[in-house]
């Protein structure tokens, strides 16, 4: 009964005092109207709702928009030098007539019709991006690790556990299909993400207890393989239990739908952007080979050392 009155007296200060002139426009969540969306008018006030606890009630820590013009000290220590990236193979990128000219103020050159990267700006910028994170993790952020292509899976999966962060890094698109992608909904659609995510784990702890061996050898094996696919989609997120405040992935060009979802609720975005890429909605973009293991691998290392030493 609180909680409807709660609710009842929000809705009434809201609607008496609160100018439209105070809300930006933002999608369409569950409490919303759809003739009102355009206004961001909450017509049913849920504390429930992800999207109105992170609009009003809990604000973003890590300010998206703060980052653009966010520097890091002169004094600060480097994490990386040019002699790794050029050992990694960081500068090449893709074809010449495969290109975005978005991307054209982080090249250097055209060697035989490919592009090759300004490494000093990618030193900058990965430098920039490790003590950014280094300092978040040190005042408590959580982070989430995409990296979906098939160069980058075991690299997310395993510097994802060492960091202790959040990652995800395949979902089966079609059954018996080797193309794999971001798990669809798992921001924009969170509370629906959580219930798959609790039901594996009820799954898991039946049978461990031996709850299945009532059940047939065919409804076992159903059972069993229910669990698989869950546990293939969301194991790195089991532990995820709101919105991540930063978002680290490995290809702009891959991770676009992961991106979009990040950019609604306003959650940083720190990444490898190859030339064929498109940097508009990366806050820190870090010009790089997407397509080369050792790249990535020291890409993904150098970031996820940093957060181990922020969390120190």
């Amino acid at each position: 009964m609180e909680k409807v009155v709660r609710q009842q007296l929000h809705g009434r200060v809201q609607f008496q005092f609160a100018s439209q002139h105070f809300f930006d426009n933002v999608p369409m969540a569950s409490g919303m109207s759809r003739n009102k969306r355009d206004f961001g008018i909450f017509m049913n006030h849920d504390y429930d709702d992800m999207f109105y606890v992170r609009k009003f009630l809990e604000p973003a820590k890590f300010k998206k928009l703060a980052l653009g013009n966010w520097e890091m000290p002169e004094n600060a220590t480097k994490s990386v030098t040019m002699r790794e990236l050029v050992d990694a193979g960081a500068q090449y990128g893709h074809k010449s007539n495969k290109w975005n000219p978005a991307m054209l103020k982080y090249l250097y050159a055209d060697n035989d019709g490919t592009h090759i990267f300004d490494l000093v700006q990618t030193a900058a910028n990965l430098n920039r991006a490790c003590y950014y994170v280094q300092e978040a993790a040190a005042k408590g952020a959580s982070f989430i690790l995409v990296g979906t292509k098939e160069q980058a899976r075991p690299i997310v999966r395993k510097y994802g556990e060492e960091a202790g962060i959040h990652y995800t890094d395949l979902k089966p698109a079609i059954p018996d299909s080797q193309e794999l992608w971001f798990v669809g909904g798992l921001i924009s659609n969170f509370p629906v993400i959580r219930k798959a995510v609790e039901l594996m784990q009820k799954l898991r702890e039946e049978k461990a207890q031996g709850a299945w061996n009532i059940f047939s050898e065919f409804q076992r094996f159903r059972l069993t393989c229910k669990l698989e696919r869950l546990t293939k989609k969301y194991h790195g997120v089991e532990e995820m239990t709101g919105y991540p405040d930063i978002c680290i992935f490995v290809d702009e060009a891959k991770e676009r739908h992961p991106i979009a979802e990040m950019v609604r609720i306003g959650v940083p975005c720190i990444g490898m952007v190859d030339s064929n890429n498109e940097p508009k909605f990366v806050d820190i973009a870090i010009p790089s080979n997407t397509s080369s293991t050792k790249s990535i691998d020291l890409v993904i290392q150098k970031l996820c050392e940093s957060i181990k030493k922020g969390k120190a």
